[in-house]
Order: C-alpha cells, then structure tokens, then sequence
C-alpha cells in the first residue's frame, strides 16, 4: 500500500510512524500543494492530509492529476459548512484527528480497496472453525451460517482479522458510531456479549482486555482456569 501525507507536526510524524510499521510505502509532505508532485502514476494509493493544510482548490488539483487516488482529510471542526466544502471539493471522507490508529488503518485499506477489482475475501480462525465472507456478508459457525446483525459481523470480523491484539472500546465504538451518533460506550459491550452468545463455545475466544477493550485469542480453543495454570 502506498501512503501519501500531507501534514505537519506532530501529526504527520505519528502517521508516518504507524504507517511505517505497518510495512507501507510512505511519502511524506508538509506542504499541500506540494503534495501535487508526489502523487504516484500508478491508481490505489491514499492521500492523507489535515484540513488546515488543504482549501478547496487544490483538493481539486489532486483530485485532476491523481486518478485512483483516495483523498482522506483530518479535520477538527465538525462544522457542516466545512465538511460539505471539503467533500464537494473532492475529499473521500473526513475524519477526525483523534481516531485510533487501528480505525484510521482499516479506513485507508477500505479505500485502497475500492480502486482494486474484486475479489474474494475469507478471514478464518485459526482452527477454521469460523469463517467470514466479506463480499457476501456472511459469517459461519462450523459450517453453519450465524445470524448476526450488521454490528455484530462488523465487530467479529473486525477483532478476528486482528487475533491477539488488545482492541481499545473508543477503537470500536468509533467503528459502531458510523452508523449512529448516539451510541454509548456501553453499547460495544452490549454487542460483545451478544455476540458471545451466538459464538457458544467459542464465544470465550473474545476475551476482555481489562482497562482496554477486548482481544481474539489466538487459536480459538477456549483455555479453562485449570489448564492455564500449568
């Protein structure tokens, strides 16, 4: 994945360094308008840049030079009058300065994915037992298809493409509140538990991150109190 920033400090260094890690090709600018000059030739790559960098005519500019190229703009006001400008101007989407770095990395592969033609995407645990088709939105429990709401197959695909890595609630509730901005923290739990249930057995795999939020783990078998204290 190739990453375009447009951004200053300190946020465009604690972009660049989570991209990086992510092992994605990055160009980095200060300057907006210079950005023009970086653009890759080749479609499928993000811009990314802070709303007080960008005004509406070079959104444009980027938009006429870089074919295939997905703007996202960070912006801290959420006032309409600037959100609708920013999009009108050619922005993809608009999100906030604070989003969590998980989020805003599920955001730019959604946007690259866009510009890829498609294709079939399964996750799977570890011991199969549960699968995930994205493009048909359907998800399965030993080979039986699970009946979950839109969160909740939003919410397992989401932590078990990422198995073993503690998930913060402000991570997922983000996630959850593109559908409603009236969502309280205390819904992500609400939808976790739900979910167990209709996980059974496995619903134990989801495992609560105290002072954090919740973790796949890895391997899926659920470990009862006596064999973890061997």
């Amino acid at each position: 994945m190739e990453i375009l920033i447009a951004a200053s400090e300190p946020l465009g260094g604690l972009w660049e360094e989570a991209f990086s890690l992510r092992g994605w090709k990055i160009s980095r600018s200060a300057d907006f308008k210079s950005a023009l000059g970086l653009l890759p030739k080749a479609p499928g790559a993000v811009l990314i840049a802070e709303s007080s960098l960008p005004d509406a005519l070079s959104l444009k500019l980027i938009r006429e030079k870089g074919h295939g190229i997905s703007l996202l703009v960070a912006s801290k006001t959420q006032v309409s009058a600037r959100l609708v400008e920013l999009l009108n101007a050619g922005a993809d989407d608009v999100i906030s300065p604070d989003i969590t770095g998980e989020l805003l990395a599920a955001k730019l592969e959604a946007a690259i994915r866009r510009f890829k033609p498609p294709e079939v995407k399964e996750i799977k645990s570890k011991d199969g037992k549960i699968k995930i088709d994205r493009l048909k939105r359907e998800a399965f429990l030993d080979e039986k298809i699970l009946d979950l709401t839109k969160t909740e197959f939003e919410l397992l695909a989401f932590i078990l493409e990422r198995p073993g890595i503690a998930l913060e609630r402000r991570t997922l509730l983000q996630m959850i509140r593109s559908d409603s901005d009236s969502v309280q923290s205390s819904t992500v739990d609400k939808h976790v538990e739900s979910l167990r249930k209709k996980l059974g057995e496995l619903g134990s795999c989801i495992k609560t991150v105290h002072g954090i939020g919740y973790a796949w783990e890895i391997g899926t078998v659920p470990i009862s109190p006596q064999r973890r204290k061997r």
